[in-house]
């Protein structure tokens, strides 16, 4: 039977965990210890914690060859949730239950006083709404199928607290449109929700049930949208939720607790969001999620996940402790921390990414990652630490701050035993990452177009994609266009005829775009050391972009208009040579993160600056230290 309890909620604030061992460590309870059984003191893992030379493993280590890992003895500080939610103790009384049906004559209901109401029925456009400042109201929705056109379906008011019983199938539909968000009319942008579940400021909302709970946002925004104010409180606990959303599934402004249910989720952008704290089961029990589309799929300051069974496809980071706006980075430290369920993920980009910390104190975790363009399976700012009993199997490395970039080590589980068969385990649900041969090698070589062999992209998890060999390479005038693998348009520069401009991508679809650092044109190599004036201007399919080392230019307006880009990914190791135009920055997204591989922070710094006196004044900016 399920456990209900959630009294770590508003009681842990953080735990600092000094060492680990999973075998002995014992559940906690609301004296200090995290749920999940986290370790207790005196714990410290033995040496042979690092990995052996040359692929030999060491019992209960790293995978072997990979001996440049710079791995904590020990977890970093984990941080949980203290806010309160209002709602979770609300018992519904069913006898005396005001029962509401919608329809097209009655497709307005608002609820200004406590009590338990019963709705159901079917309206074509139509709004439930929790009054605001109304507090001790239970909502059963039972059977319901409701569409709005001026708002979210559902909403809880400022300051108001309800328990959401969902009961039989109830189907919410956000039909808002979504250009009233950017509407010169204030009144018609103020009331624009942009989700079919919305939580207003300070509002509680305790969603819960047996129930099937769809929510569509295919056309507009959100699945589920949470205000960013730190009395605001959203806990799902128990139904079966499918969410089909345009932007995010669920976006929750400040602390997001999902304890129990069955989550399905397609999105455009991160399946789930918090901007502060994502918290996913509890003392090793927890949902079920499965994630079949989106850009990010958990993303937060920080993310717990102390239990459950997760899958996850991202076309980006599959999993992410970031934050676009920095808001809550002086509080706390980003970090990741898995200790209990099953994680399976399946990135274009990085696995696991953290601006900060990853402890791994437990659970079964399987990683297949991009394994060129600077990505890698397990990468991080901060520390990272692995416990003994963490059954890890990932495909294209671990890149930390000192270690550098660790080559694949084929299918290697952390408790000590190795498979033999070269790739991930075949009943996992992954296929192993094309041209990445298992055991640590290296992908194999491509022929070029001259049919001479190319140099090998590199997988070392700090240097993008390097020579262009895959696809049909042929000359327009003086140019050149790839028609596959990187899609670009290159131009001879005139001045050079050894360096090549890029133009832009050939396909104005693709989310995720590298641009190779060479490319090879009847037999000779070109260097691309230039982007293009306006290359990326109104693109707004791009979300993630790569930039080799060799770029060295880029013109005005390169990215002027790009409004999905999200995340740009720069090795930098030509500092000097670097030659921005003023506006070469100009119009990109508000928050868009640039992960920049230098030497060192001071040569950071100094690209920091160009870049800001490029127009960038906008970006948040990371450094990524080369190995």
């Amino acid at each position: 039977m399920k456990k209900q309890t959630t009294k770590w909620i508003g009681i842990v604030t953080a735990v600092a965990l000094t060492a680990c061992n999973p075998v002995t460590a014992m559940a906690a309870g609301p004296s200090g210890m995290m749920p999940g059984g986290m370790p207790g003191q005196n714990q410290m893992p033995g040496q042979n914690q690092m990995s052996g030379q040359n692929g030999n493993q060491m019992a209960g280590g790293m995978p072997g060859g990979q001996n440049n890992a710079q791995l904590a003895t020990s977890p970093t500080t984990i941080a949980t949730s203290s806010v309160v939610n209002a709602a979770q103790s609300y018992a519904a009384d069913t006898i005396h239950a005001e029962t509401i049906t919608m329809s097209a004559a009655n497709s307005q209901v608002e609820i200004n006083s406590a009590g338990t109401y019963i709705i159901t029925g079917t309206c074509s456009d139509g709004n439930i709404e929790v009054k605001k400042d109304t507090t001790g109201v239970v909502l059963i929705l039972r059977d319901l199928t409701l569409t709005s056109t001026t708002g979210a379906p559902v909403s809880i008011g400022k300051n108001a607290a309800a328990r959401i019983i969902i009961e039989g199938t109830v189907r919410l539909t956000d039909g808002e449109d979504p250009a009233d968000e950017e509407s010169a009319d204030a009144d018609v942008a103020d009331a624009f929700d942009g989700a079919a579940l919305k939580v207003k400021d300070g509002a509680s909302a305790y969603l819960t049930g047996t129930g099937n709970l769809i929510l569509d946002a295919a056309a507009c925004k959100n699945g589920i949208k949470m205000k960013d104010t730190e009395t605001t409180s959203l806990i799902i606990d128990g139904p079966t939720i499918s969410i089909t959303a345009a932007n995010d599934g669920i976006n929750a402004g400040y602390d997001l607790t999902i304890l129990s249910g069955n989550l399905t989720i397609s999105a455009g952008d991160d399946a789930i969001h918090s901007d502060r704290i994502l918290t996913i089961g509890e003392d090793g029990n927890g949902p079920t999620i499965t994630i079949s589309s989106c850009v990010e799929g958990l993303e937060g300051t920080v993310v717990n996940i102390f239990g459950g069974q997760i899958d996850l496809k991202a076309s980006d980071d599959g999993i992410n402790a970031a934050n676009s706006d920095g808001t809550y980075s002086a509080e706390l430290d980003f970090a990741i921390n898995i200790s209990a369920g099953t994680v399976n993920v399946n990135a274009g980009g990085d696995g696991l990414d953290s601006n900060g910390n990853i402890n791994l104190l437990g659970g079964t975790i399987t990683i297949q990652s991009a394994s060129a363009g600077g990505e890698a399976s397990i990468d991080y700012d901060g520390s990272c630490y692995i416990a003994d009993a963490v059954r890890l199997t990932y495909n294209s490395g671990i890149s930390g701050p000192d270690g550098g970039g660790m080559q694949p080590g084929g299918d290697t589980q952390q408790n000590g035993d190795t498979q033999q068969n070269g790739g991930p385990q075949q009943n996992n649900g992954f296929q192993p990452q094309q041209g990445v041969e298992g055991n640590g090698q290296q992908p194999p070589v491509q022929p070029g177009t001259d049919g001479q062999p190319a140099a090998a992209t590199t997988d070392a998890g700090t240097t993008p994609a390097q020579t262009v060999t895959t696809g049909t390479i042929f000359q327009t005038g003086t140019g050149a266009v790839i028609t596959e693998g990187n899609a670009a348009i290159l131009m001879v520069n005139q001045a050079d005829a050894r360096t090549l401009t890029y133009q832009g991508p050939v396909d104005p679809t693709a989310t995720k775009v590298i641009i190779p650092s060479t490319a090879i044109i009847n037999g000779v190599t070109y260097t691309v050391n230039t982007i293009a004036e306006g290359a990326f201007s109104d693109n707004d399919a791009v979300k993630q972009l790569v930039i080799p080392e060799t770029v060295i230019n880029i013109g005005a307006d390169a990215f002027n208009g790009a409004s999905s880009l999200k995340k740009l990914k720069w090795t930098v190791t030509q500092q000097n040579q670097l030659s921005l135009d003023a506006d070469a920055f100009r119009g990109v997204r508000s928050g868009a993160r640039v992960i920049i591989t230098a030497r060192n922070e001071k040569q950071y710094k100094k690209i920091v600056k160009k870049l800001q006196n490029a127009g960038g004044t906008s970006l948040t900016c990371k450094l990524k230290t080369a190995g």
